[in-house]
Parts: C-alpha cells; structure tokens; sequence
C-alpha cells in the first residue's frame, strides 16, 4: 500500500523503491544488530552525535538500495518485496 501511495503521489518507481526499502528496514527492529537503535527516540541530533549502530544501519540501508538499483524497475508490490526480502537478506548476513 505505502508502494502504491508514494506512486500515486508523483514518486518515480525508483523514489517509490528506495522509499520501500527505508520502510522495510523500519520494520526491522527485531533484527539483534538494529534493535538497540530503533527503539530510542528519533528527534534530530547534530551529524557527530550519531551512535555507530545508526550510522551501520544507514550504511545497511545505501548497500542495500544500491543492490536493488541494479535492478530492472517493477511497479509488482510483490515482485518488489521478494527483490527486497532477497537484498535486506544479502545486507544482513554480510
């Protein structure tokens, strides 16, 4: 669904896909690595003040949607998710 919002919103399917993939990661906090970060609170905080299991995550997260660029498009919801399910796995054993 949030796929199809951010099409009909004016996003390109590659807006739409990197945007999915942030919300897909999101939803990951029962991962033991990420855990820890995505239960503290998200109120902005300058760059320096970044605690090393946030910049891993966001590094985690440019792999994994340099991964998916390479790609070939879809606007499949499930084709996408399979393609994401297959890089997050990739990005998490590394």
């Amino acid at each position: 669904m949030f796929f199809h919002a951010c099409r009909a919103g004016g996003c390109t399917i590659e807006e739409a896909t990197t945007l999915y993939l942030g919300v897909r990661i999101g939803a990951m906090g029962d991962l033991p690595l990420w855990r820890d970060c995505l239960k503290d609170s998200y109120a902005p905080r300058p760059r320096t003040s970044i605690p090393a299991i946030e910049r891993s995550i966001e590094a985690d997260f440019r792999i994994a949607a340099e991964l998916l660029a390479e790609e070939e498009p879809t606007d499949d919801p499930s084709q996408l998710e399979q393609r994401v399910d297959q890089v997050l796995e990739k990005v998490v054993k590394q």
